[in-house]
């Protein structure tokens, strides 16, 4: 829901400084104070940024704000220019109980249950959550070659650098609202899905999508 009300000066200056003390910070210990449920993302931030040896995505010119409220939380987000596939970079900030503006750092940075280069070798069978820049297509083959049965959708990996087709069945609700979605969009959708190979899948790049999760990268818990 938008808010028609402006956030404050003072609010709105914290929040700027909290993402310049977010990019400043050289170590994702550092980066901990300026972000959103903490405790909960460690492990995640851990593993994106010593493990998977990961950066930060590269935050251009700023576009455009907006102020607005999910599920009774407030959050303010940036969005600014980028090298991503949409051309942008949306930073939300979701309000503290003291009021005061902490990163999404998940949405920011795209976070899957797998990282791009692994999802591709394992080719889990498990629903997998992915964020993704997502595009209908007409790309049909190995296990989901009939196009009378899928709808094909090509999947963006949030830095760009990788991509896979994911297909639902056509006709399907989930079919109906991924188009519903695409109607609304120019170019590609950000999009939060799970997505599942077939067993013994005969591509890396041929998946299944089995849950629209949201029509954008950020989750409100």
């Amino acid at each position: 829901m938008p808010l028609t009300d402006e956030v404050s000066a003072k609010r709105e200056e914290e929040a700027v400084t909290t993402q310049q003390r977010f990019w400043q910070a050289t170590t994702w210990k550092e980066k901990l104070p300026f972000v959103h449920d903490a405790e909960r993302v460690v492990p995640l931030m851990r593993d994106y940024y010593e493990k998977h040896q990961l950066l930060d995505p590269v935050m251009g010119g700023s576009a455009r704000k907006a102020h607005f409220k999910i599920n009774n939380t407030e959050v303010l987000l940036f969005s600014y220019s980028s090298v991503r596939p949409s051309g942008t970079l949306d930073v939300a900030m979701i309000a503290q109980p003291d009021g005061k503006f902490l990163i999404d750092w998940e949405s920011m940075i795209g976070a899957c249950d797998v990282p791009w280069t692994d999802l591709k070798k394992s080719r889990p069978t498990q629903p997998t959550l992915v964020r993704v820049f997502a595009r209908q297509d007409d790309y049909f083959n190995y296990e989901f070659s009939d196009d009378k049965q899928w709808s094909a959708v090509h999947l963006t990996s949030p830095d760009g650098n990788f991509f896979i087709y994911g297909y639902c069945e056509k006709g399907s609700e989930m079919d109906n609202t991924l188009k519903s979605i695409f109607e609304q969009v120019r170019g590609r959708a950000a999009l939060t899905l799970r997505i599942a190979y077939p067993d013994k899948a005969e591509s890396d790049h041929c998946a299944r999508i089995v849950g629209v999760v949201a029509n954008r990268w950020l989750l409100v818990r």
